[in-house]
């Protein structure tokens, strides 16, 4: 009987082929005694194989659980994360950053309101690589103070020669919520899910 067979029929099934292959074989031509304990050898590494998949099971989900639970601890903590969302106060100006990935010779920066419309087109020139944080005042491209609440950015970066830069945004603010969502743990950031994982910075 091979191993990778045994694997196959579990241990319920190996231990019935088993007894039933002792209680049917030919008493003229009984199991040999090495072939016996090959046999039981090869239930014994399956048994083994078995308990050590449980038991990684079980960690793995505790420790998903603690990841949650730790996820949790975070409500109410000013954090920083991959995303692209920020958070406007009347007549209070917002503050973001994004990273570029290489020298930018034009940066344009997008402002949408919840439903996706642009309300602002911020514009940067000859920015090198690194974090840049900007500012955005409130006020539309026509100069109206919009309504306090969430809003969202996107940059568009290219070199000299017109090639595009690559660029990352960030969430920054406080955590109101955590949810679990197909055992990934999201934090709401001004309006915005963001991935625990995704966190880089954590204020108390």
């Amino acid at each position: 009987m091979e191993t990778q067979g045994i694997k196959g029929l579990g241990e319920d099934a190996f231990m019935k082929l088993l007894t039933t292959q002792l209680q049917y074989q030919d008493p003229l031509k009984p199991v040999g005694s090495t072939e016996f304990v090959s046999q039981l050898a090869q239930f014994s590494q399956l048994e083994q194989t078995t308990s050590l998949k449980k038991v990684m099971q079980t960690s793995a989900n505790h420790m998903q659980s603690l990841n949650h639970f730790s996820a949790a601890g975070l409500i109410g903590k000013e954090v920083k994360g991959i995303g692209g969302a920020i958070s406007l106060t009347p007549k209070n100006p917002s503050s973001f950053t994004y990273r570029l990935e290489g020298d930018a010779d034009e940066t344009t920066i997008q402002i949408s309101n919840k439903e996706g419309a642009i309300v602002r087109i911020m514009q940067a020139r000859s920015q090198t690589a690194g974090v840049k944080t900007a500012t955005w005042d409130g006020l539309d491209s026509n100069g109206n103070a919009m309504p306090g609440g969430e809003y969202t950015y996107t940059v568009a970066a290219a070199d000299r020669a017109g090639n595009p830069v690559k660029t990352t945004t960030y969430t920054q603010g406080r955590v109101s919520s955590v949810t679990v969502e197909n055992g990934i743990a999201y934090l709401t950031v001004n309006g915005e899910k963001i991935p625990a994982s995704g966190v880089g910075h954590i204020n108390n």
